[in-house]
């Protein structure tokens, strides 16, 4: 008998793998992605409480919730007086919804061309575009 067919008859025992714990590795996970959502989204909370107090109760108190004393709607009506907020929200939906349906158009192209033809600098541009998605 050679010694592959005797290492092929060889049982290995294996020690029982416990279950007990298997659910602490998906919970390891969601806790560490809920407090990078966390930490994200709390200059996001902050920036809201404070757009609805006063100027004084933001530099006194920059992380309490606005009370009677302090709560206050001038910063809107400041935007509302001084800048016009619709032309500039015009402006930035004509200026997104052009960039989107030139990135789709060329992007179905680039991609069609890079799936279906073999040519010279392929791997190139397909490294290229790669690129700029994770960037």
């Amino acid at each position: 008998m050679s010694s592959d067919s005797v290492a092929l008859h060889t049982h290995y025992i294996e020690a029982p793998k416990s279950n007990r714990f298997k659910w602490l590795v998906p919970l390891g996970k969601h806790l560490i992605l809920i407090s990078f959502c966390l930490l994200a989204l709390a200059p996001l909370a902050v920036v809201f409480i404070n757009a609805f107090k006063t100027r004084d109760a933001i530099f006194s108190e920059p992380y309490a919730l606005p009370t009677q004393e302090t709560f206050s709607l001038v910063g809107f009506e400041t935007v509302q007086k001084q800048a016009d907020f619709l032309l500039y929200y015009r402006n930035s939906a004509i200026i997104t919804m052009a960039s989107l349906a030139l990135i789709l158009l060329f992007g179905a192209m680039i991609s069609f061309a890079l799936a279906q033809y073999e040519f010279p600098g392929n791997n190139l541009i397909l490294v290229y575009a790669l690129i700029g998605l994770i960037i």
